[in-house]
């Protein structure tokens, strides 16, 4: 335990998500990344199918602006192409960019999509990066199939860590995060906000108290009105399996 949560150790998104969530689904997340061998590519076919579909959406979003981005820029209407057809949310997707784009032309293409960013406690990837103006402005965007509790959350970590990078010299347009938003693809919505330097500093504050419960072993531990039947819970089985003198044995 103790060299698991080590100080210094560096959080994940999705750690940090899985800490808010369920500590004790964060040690078990924690313990799996800690065990993985890093210079080999992911391997997803053991997902759970909802796990596996919603990679598929991200790679199809991520590949958006490749496949659709030059038409709308020649202020053509495209069409999709024939295999996603089949899907009505990829539709009404490209009908809000369209929509974007005649809104506005200029700062319409993200600078990045899925972009990765590590510091010295923090790491993720965040879906997409716009530049929203010629005052170095960004705003920081994340898709989603739909809203949950935590998602304020997940997005002012991926601001907080953007922000404590900047400058970056492969965005050199970029010296600010101002907003923030997220896409349900599922329902076809989208939320957007303003971020200001004092909700961040905020949020670092309550991020490193949070890092500090985290390296407290007393604070890894399932939560009290957990009944094991979150079908989303990808340790259900493991937590119905484990014996309370297993949890005295890692120091739970």
């Amino acid at each position: 335990m103790k060299k698991l949560l080590e100080k210094g150790f560096i959080i994940s998104k999705t750690e940090f998500i899985a800490y808010l969530e369920c500590p004790f689904q964060f040690y078990l997340l924690k313990s799996l990344n800690k065990a993985k061998d890093q210079s080999k590519e992911p391997d997803y076919s053991n997902y759970e199918k909802f796990l596996q579909d919603g990679l598929k959406k991200h790679l199809w979003l991520q590949k958006f602006y490749e496949n659709y981005g030059t038409e709308i820029l020649n202020n053509n209407h495209p069409v999709l192409k024939e295999p996603d057809k089949k899907e009505s949310w990829k539709q009404d997707f490209l009908d809000f960019e369209i929509k974007r784009y005649k809104q506005d032309t200029i700062f319409w293409k993200p600078i990045e999509v899925e972009y990765y960013l590590r510091n010295d406690s923090l790491c993720g990837k965040i879906d997409r990066i716009d530049q929203i103006d010629d005052q170095g402005n960004c705003r920081i965007v994340e898709y989603k199939s739909s809203p949950n509790m935590h998602d304020e959350a997940e997005l002012l970590f991926y601001a907080f860590l953007l922000t404590s990078q900047l400058p970056i010299q492969e965005l050199p347009t970029i010296s600010k995060v101002s907003e923030m938003g997220v896409y349900y693809y599922k329902h076809n919505e989208y939320y957007n906000t303003q971020i200001t330097n004092e909700i961040l500093t905020s949020f670092g504050i309550n991020l490193e108290e949070i890092r500090v419960k985290m390296m407290n072993p007393r604070s890894i531990k399932k939560n009290r009105d957990c009944d094991y039947t979150f079908k989303n819970c990808l340790y259900r089985e493991i937590c119905q399996r484990i014996q309370i003198n297993c949890q005295k044995i890692i120091g739970l």
